[in-house]
């Protein structure tokens, strides 16, 4: 049923897609690192929950944070913020990466932080007046008019006066701005995704027309394509079901490019634009019906690499099982034979 070539060449597409997508994911994560975007997003969503908000563009506007006992400095008088006090504390200075602000800062963390800011432990006192001073704390070290201070004691009236229902408040307070900042670094980084597809597609010469004409027309080649593919196909079958980590470390990121490519390469299809030539003087009309085709090979690429790597290896997973079942008598002995050696005798 399956015995065309047809179905060996959208093996053979989808295969170099999930690739692409491969290095377009690390190079992303390459981006991101070089950037410091996931620390930046989450400083600013640190900053808009603890109040220090930035309208209209303009400079974020710091909440005064009175660190000793006294009255509460003059609002906008105060160069030291409760964002600074925040990211100053121990606990989160040891979440540092390489001189950076964290990337990641666990929802405990961040209400032990909170706690301790506005009710830090005094010998004297003793831990059942924990709640009572987090209450005073927070009344004297934040400005009355402060968003982040009727907030924190909007949690703390829901808690009752119980200390383990007023970190479950500050948990659940933090989790919930942190899938906002997850929200927002989606979007970000979903169209930094499709930029870089589009970039790494077009300095690859990726073009789809031609890779689906070089597969139908060369048997060898294709052959040789979808073997690779078959292999990747349970390589990456965990991938594909999302079991692996999203995210990789700089380091990794440009391992990942390095091998992607280098696969990409024993395909045998040809990448790059060494060979083309261009010249404004002799352009006709044929060239133009070229060129034209050419960019819209490399868009529809592009495109369908920002899918992602594990929308691909599934649906690499699901050609090689109807290619499978498709098989003939004859192909499926061979397979097996291939698989299991010849029978002892």
């Amino acid at each position: 049923m399956f015995g065309f070539p047809l179905l060996d060449v959208m093996i053979g597409l989808v295969f170099v897609y999930a690739l692409l997508a491969l290095v377009c994911v690390a190079a992303n994560e390459i981006y991101a690192g070089l950037m410091d975007r996931r620390e930046n997003h989450l400083y600013a969503g640190i900053s808009n929950l603890l109040g220090e908000h930035a309208r209209n563009g303009s400079l974020r506007q710091k909440v005064p944070y009175d660190r000793s006992p006294g009255p509460v400095p003059p609002s906008g008088a105060a160069e030291y913020g409760v964002v600074d006090a925040f990211y100053d504390h121990p606990l989160i200075r040891s979440l540092n990466e390489k001189d950076t602000r964290p990337s990641y800062i666990p929802d405990a963390t961040f209400a032990r932080v909170m706690l301790d800011m506005f009710a830090p432990p005094l010998e004297d006192s003793a831990p059942a007046n924990k709640f009572d001073r987090f209450v005073a704390g927070v009344k004297s070290s934040l400005p009355v008019d402060s968003d982040l201070r009727r907030a924190l004691l909007i949690i703390a009236e829901d808690a009752g006066g119980d200390l383990a229902k007023l970190q479950a408040g500050l948990v659940g307070w933090f989790k919930e701005a942190m899938n906002r900042v997850t929200a927002w670094y989606k979007n970000q980084t979903q169209t930094s995704a499709i930029l870089i597809s589009m970039v790494v597609c077009l300095l690859m010469n990726a073009d789809t027309i031609q890779i689906v004409k070089d597969l139908y027309t060369n048997p060898a080649k294709r052959t040789v394509i979808v073997a690779q593919a078959e292999e990747a196909s349970k390589a990456f079958a965990g991938y594909s079901a999302g079991r692996v980590v999203k995210s990789v470390p700089n380091q990794d990121a440009k391992q990942v490019v390095d091998n992607n490519l280098t696969k990409l390469e024993a395909t045998g299809l040809t990448w790059g634009w060494e060979g083309y030539y261009f010249s404004l003087e002799c352009f006709s009309t044929d060239d133009f019906r070229h060129l034209v085709l050419k960019f819209l090979g490399i868009m529809f690429t592009a495109i369908a690499v920002s899918l992602g790597a594990p929308f691909w290896f599934d649906m690499l997973g699901r050609l090689i099982n109807i290619r499978a079942v498709g098989k003939s008598p004859e192909e499926k002995a061979a397979s097996d034979l291939k698989k299991t050696g010849p029978a002892a005798k």
